[in-house]
């Protein structure tokens, strides 16, 4: 498929390295339609992700990372993406030029565009998806790509990957992504991404070249690469190349006459940083919360940055934000992990929780509003339920008419996995079905549109053509709209989607609920699907060695999960220790020698030191308060070691996460997941995590989705008994703290 490297300049005149500045490339367009109907009406970058544009994240991860000249590439609703750029102050942290293209259908046809206008001259320079948010150091992998070059120039490309677990609510639920790479080098010599694939395929080169590979599917594509210049050439020189990762990289890492060469940036699992692609609405909702829950900061609401501008949030400590001067009645019950944007109004008896409200929203008397997101200037009437869905609107848009905010009327209800485009109304009383999309689009628009996820209709228009209209049907008579219904045709692009069909039609599920907020049957399908798989994998490990090659003792290393080898290390290295009777602080010297060997944090030590004292403890065959004893016991004896491992903030809510995971299990079930409470309550008692690190716990597990088996644990009824115990707890301490504070100022008057 590809073709020879030629000896032509790529991306511009050659300039001396100290004379560079870093430049980006940032992919405006996704060429998919996974937020459709959305994307029809509006940019996907300028869809806001708490109540800030995608496309800031994006920008404000550049800017971060020394980057002084961007490149916005983008082909469909050109002119209200150039009008948002121009009217922000990103220009005045850098360089940033607009490329709008008519004839691009893919991110390789993109790329070559730029390549044919000779703009790019940095050596190397940044790819970024205009979805991204991401705090990750990029100037650390920036360095050691030119380190790499040096020493070998037919270095391509870094691409920077996140350790997250094969089923890690980061991945899209269709995203089965296996890398092979050299482990000594990181080189990339495979990339698959397609679950119709039984097998993989290796070419047997790599092996006598390398010695050692890794296949790992523990790894989150974060779509931020750092480039050299010969990347546009041969995209130039190869135009069957349309998809970045399912053509170029898929080709080039296991091209090896070529030489050519993709390296791996792997971003620790344990550690603050963290890079996602905000794929689909289900993954929308996945970023907000951990935005919300402050998980990357510092891009947080109350730190984050809208067209260059510092937002004005205010954080409390239940996770939750208000603009300056929102004021709500005494009847409103708001929950943890809710946003509330500036010129809101909300009316008697709402009840709000884990949520994200725009500016100027409208809500009305007894309404009820759950994991779900209204883009500014929507509005949700009296008596009308919302749950797990996006009420949108043109949120950038400049007037109220323009954002044509989408309106549910009074005792409507909205249920999970909905999305109601800008212009559509949902009549009064109306209960909408389960995944419902309504879009205020005509059908023939979409009907004849091959442009993805960006739609390239009106793409020069701030507001969408009406005439969309069910009759009074689904919607009700004083609805407007229609429900948009995903053509098969449209789940035909190239762009990261060209490997998800591939899976729908491998395993026939239905792919919008994949990409949808509250999808929890998919979700636990892609769990089961993983655990008969490891299932098999066991079983074929127990007949085969694999590390014993007899043509010349060569190791392939199975990292299905990156982590699980170093886990399983750690707590054989604890466990023949207490066997044998040494010291603790003789096994944290051990443990701390292969942790500084194998470059990992004290938190990834853990798990299977957690994992450890509930083993011996018989977590999954004792049971009732003779269990929770003998936690206790073992708590007592490795406390002093556990607390030399909880180093960092928030390695105590790992401690509990453990504990979960533990509990879980199959064979737990009348065991440890029976005296969960007690268990957890044991760990506090005995000072391994503080009350401020349950409280953390708590604020996560209230944001996790109904249904999960993460979410049924906690709502186990001890341990609501035990959390209200905790909150009442604190609130008679704060109030005890409140009454001291009054008495010592009375004493001072007097």
């Amino acid at each position: 498929m590809p073709k020879g490297t030629g000896e032509r300049k790529g991306g511009g005149a050659a300039v001396e390295e100290q004379e560079q500045k870093l430049q980006a490339i940032l992919l405006a367009d996704s060429f998919n339609t996974n937020f459709r109907p959305i994307s029809s009406d509006m940019p996907k970058v300028l869809c806001p992700l708490v109540n800030v544009p995608m496309i800031d994240y994006t920008m404000e991860f550049l800017a971060r990372n020394d980057v002084r000249e961007v490149f916005v590439f983008c082909v469909s609703h050109a002119k209200q993406l150039e009008e948002y750029l121009q009217s922000s102050t990103w220009a005045a942290h850098m360089e940033v030029r607009i490329i709008t293209s008519n004839n691009c259908l893919s991110a390789g046809d993109a790329l070559r565009d730029i390549d044919q206008r000779g703009v790019v001259r940095s050596d190397p320079f940044v790819l970024v998806s205009g979805d991204v948010v991401s705090n990750i150091d990029l100037k650390s992998v920036i360095k050691q790509h030119k380190e790499t070059k040096k020493a070998d120039p037919l270095t391509l490309m870094t691409m920077c990957f996140k350790e997250v677990g094969a089923v890690s609510s980061a991945r899209p639920i269709l995203d089965s992504l296996v890398i092979g790479m050299s482990k000594a080098t990181q080189q990339i010599v495979l990339f698959q991404n397609n679950m119709e694939e039984a097998c993989l395929d290796v070419n047997p080169i790599f092996l006598e070249e390398h010695g050692e590979l890794q296949l790992r599917s523990d790894l989150l594509d974060c779509h931020v690469d750092v480039c050299s210049p010969e990347v546009l050439v041969q995209l130039s020189d190869n135009f069957d190349y349309q998809d970045i990762r399912q053509h170029f990289v898929a080709y080039e890492a296991a091209n090896h006459e070529l030489g050519n060469k993709i390296l791996a940036h792997v971003v620790p699992d344990a550690g603050a940083s963290f890079a996602v692609r905000v794929h689909d609405f289900r993954l929308y909702h996945e970023v907000c919360r951990d935005v919300i829950l402050r998980w990357m900061y510092p891009l947080v609401p109350d730190n984050a940055t809208t067209g260059g501008v510092q937002t004005q949030y205010t954080y409390s400590r239940v996770c939750n934000y208000k603009a300056p001067g929102v004021n709500l009645p005494r009847s409103v019950r708001l929950g943890n992990g809710v946003v509330i944007g500036a010129d809101v109004t909300v009316g008697e008896n709402t009840v709000i929780e884990r949520s994200v409200i725009g500016d100027g929203c409208r809500i009305g008397q007894g309404v009820t509003l759950v994991d779900s997101y209204m883009w500014a200037g929507s509005e949700v009437g009296d008596g009308a339920r919302v749950e797990g869905a996006i009420v949108a609107s043109r949120a950038m848009a400049k007037t109220p008419a323009a954002r044509g905010g989408a309106i549910v009327r009074a005792g409507a209800v909205v249920p999970r996995g909905c999305v109601l485009g800008p212009d559509t109304i949902v009549g009064e009383g109306v209960h909408l079905a389960e995944f419902t999309r309504v879009t205020s689009g005509r059908a023939d628009d979409e009907d004849d549109d091959d442009w993805g996820d960006d739609g390239r209709e009106n793409s020069d228009e701030g507001v969408a053509p009406k005439g969309g209209s069910d009759g009074g049907g689904l919607l009700g008579p004083d609805g407007v709209g229609r429900v948009w219904a995903a053509e098969d045709k449209q789940d035909s692009d190239w762009e990261d989607d060209h490997s998800m069909d591939s899976a729908k039609e491998a395993v026939d599920v239905d792919k919008v609920r994949c990409e949808s907020i509250g999808c929890v049957e998919e979700e636990a399908w892609k769990r089961n699907r993983w655990t008969e798989f490891r299932d098999e994998e066991d079983d074929l490990l127990d007949d085969r060695d694999l590390s014993d090659d007899e043509s010349g003792g060569l190791q392939v290393m199975a990292a299905m999960d990156g982590s699980e080898a170093f886990h399983q290390v750690v707590k054989d290295m604890l466990l023949n220790g207490h066997q044998e009777g040494h010291p603790l602080d003789n096994l944290l010297l051990e443990i701390k020698s292969y942790k500084f060997a194998q470059n990992r944090e004290f938190k990834e030590c853990m798990r299977p030191a957690v994992e450890l004292v509930l083993d011996l403890a018989g977590a999954d065959t004792g049971n009732g308060m003779a269990l929770v004893a003998a936690v206790k016991t073992q708590l007592r004896h490795w406390k002093p070691l556990l607390s030399k491992l909880n180093v960092e903030a928030g390695d105590d809510v790992e401690m509990i996460k453990v504990v979960e995971s533990y509990a879980l299990r199959p064979e737990c079930e009348g065991t440890l997941r029976a005296v969960f409470r007690y268990v957890v309550q044991s760990f506090f008692q005995e000072e391994m995590v503080s009350e401020d690190c349950l409280e953390r716990w708590i604020q996560l597990r209230r944001a996790t989705p109904q249904g999960s088996p993460e979410r049924g644990l906690f709502e186990q009824k001890e341990v609501q008994a035990f959390v209200a115990w905790l909150e009442d707890s604190e609130s008679s301490s704060g109030e005890e703290d409140g009454d001291s504070d009054d008495e010592e100022s009375t004493e001072e008057d007097e």
